[in-house]
């Protein structure tokens, strides 16, 4: 098994389950945390020194993309703590006195396990006690709200200078059309 990390909310954004521990299956790995994150070019992407991680495939995909590869030390697994963290977890909480008549099974629990549980419920002191999901909502509410404030703020300076009156119908539609796919908050009451 393989999985990619978000080490900001801690969340399980990539994984792939395989017979063998080789480049294509880290390479479907990230190709799922692609497909799911539309990461910016920049993104930091941190992976111990494996073979598979450090093969010219994989590292050609990252440079696709334009994601820039960090690796452990060598001989320093504190560098992968919180990947190794998962899957003590996974380990310890879910199938450590499971046993799986096939690999199929297997694969369905452990998927379970990451979405139903640990991208889901799993509490992280990390993150306040929040569960990842949680957390990236909690985030993206806030940062909506300071930039709704921002936004209403700078249509309160333009309604001064040029006299308009709906400062917080445009803040609206200044924000979602910056914003497009999230939901605009409730417009602000003028004072």
């Amino acid at each position: 098994m393989s999985t990619l990390l978000d080490l900001y909310a801690r969340k399980v954004v990539g994984w792939a389950m395989s017979s063998r521990c080789d480049t294509p299956l880290v390479q479907d790995t990230l190709q799922m945390a692609l497909g799911r994150r539309h990461p910016a070019a920049g993104l930091l992407h941190h992976a111990d020194r494996g073979s598979q991680y450090a093969s010219d495939a994989y590292q050609d995909l990252l440079g696709a993309h334009g994601i820039v590869c960090s690796m452990s030390r060598k001989g320093e697994c504190l560098d992968n703590a919180v990947a190794e963290r998962f899957f003590g977890s996974l380990k310890r909480a879910w199938t450590a006195h499971r046993s799986y008549a096939t690999r199929q099974e297997a694969r369905d629990d452990i998927i379970a396990y990451i979405e139903m549980f640990y991208n889901s419920r799993r509490q992280h002191s990390y993150l306040g006690y929040f569960s990842p999901n949680a957390y990236e909502k909690l985030a993206r509410l806030a940062s909506l709200s300071v930039l709704f404030s921002l936004t209403t703020t700078t249509d309160r300076v333009r309604e001064e200078v040029v006299g308009g009156s709906s400062w917080a119908i445009s803040g609206v539609t200044e924000y979602r059309s910056r914003n497009a796919g999230y939901p605009a908050p409730p417009a602000q009451i003028r004072t």
